[in-house]
């Protein structure tokens, strides 16, 4: 521990500053690193979405029309007003098929 205080003491305020700046540069750069590749993943391009129609859902869920419309009222299914056409998003078509429950 004295030999850790006589490096200290013997350390000019130029050196210390040196040692200083290079340990804030290399935390910095880390923590920059990390962030920035946080970052980077996010700004992925993502799938653009596939609208499918109502036709289109009803024959992948095994349903009809009516029930589609039947559990879009009701909150178990979202359809997506374009326009004046409604349509349904294949990917939660597709996360949704095993999962809805299909008695009206």
């Amino acid at each position: 521990m004295e030999s850790t205080y006589k490096r200290l003491i013997d350390v000019t305020l130029e050196e210390l500053k040196h040692e200083l700046v290079k340990e804030i540069k290399k935390e910095f750069k880390e923590d920059f690193t990390k962030e920035l590749k946080k970052v980077l993943k996010e700004l992925k391009p993502s799938e653009p979405t596939r609208w499918i129609t109502r036709q289109e859902a009803s024959e992948l869920l095994g349903v009809t029309v009516a029930t589609l419309h039947n559990w879009n009222k009701s909150g178990k299914l979202k359809a997506h007003k374009i326009g004046k056409v409604v349509r349904y998003d294949l990917e939660d078509i597709n996360s949704k098929k095993n999962r809805v429950d299909v008695s009206n």
